[in-house]
């Protein structure tokens, strides 16, 4: 089983003026079992820079204040991230959180820490891999008009975006099989 540990960056993508950054610090606001949430493209995922420390990926954004910056981030970090971090920072464009639990989804569905208007999105855990497929896509078509006269990295790009789709139109299709076995089962 693939997971957020691997995900491999691709430094071709620090060459963007925008980032995409995935903050999952366990050491931080966790009480009971760590969560396993599997991600079966993880090694798709190169367009994203991951943290494993909160601090370190502060100071990360601090240093690259010139970069606009989507981060996606537990919902055990986001609270932490509120308690630490300046909401003046301007480059944060926007925040994709995933939750551990149903009950940790709700919970930052009522949420009202500073960050909130920048929240774009709060995702179960279930639903992490398939965000994560569609926000690269997404990502990688907003870069690409910085790279035009670049070709190398362009196609790199539209190469990455290809894979990004054909993995969501698995899981489409997949979804489709399994509504189709479901209505069939119902059938009988």
């Amino acid at each position: 089983m693939t997971t957020i540990h691997d995900i491999i960056f691709d430094e071709n993508y620090s060459h963007a003026t925008h980032r995409f950054l995935l903050l999952d610090d366990h050491s931080t606001n966790r009480i009971g079992p760590l969560p396993v949430i599997p991600l079966s493209n993880a090694l798709l995922m190169t367009f994203i820079h991951v943290f494993r420390n909160l601090i370190q990926c502060q100071r990360y954004i601090s240093d690259d204040n010139r970069k606009m910056i989507t981060l996606f981030i537990s919902n055990r970090n986001i609270i932490d991230w509120n308690n630490r971090f300046d909401e003046n920072d301007n480059n944060i464009d926007n925040i994709h959180l995933f939750c551990d639990t149903y009950f940790d989804y709700i919970k930052m569905k009522r949420w009202d820490g500073c960050y909130r208007r920048k929240i774009q999105g709060i995702h179960l855990p279930d639903e992490v891999d398939y965000t994560l497929l569609k926000l690269g896509v997404d990502y990688i078509h907003s870069i690409l008009p910085g790279f035009r006269e670049d070709r190398g990295l362009c196609r790199k790009f539209c190469a990455d975006a290809r894979q990004l789709i054909g993995a969501l139109d698995k899981y489409f299709q997949d979804q489709m099989d399994n509504l189709d076995d479901s209505c069939c089962a119902s059938k009988s």
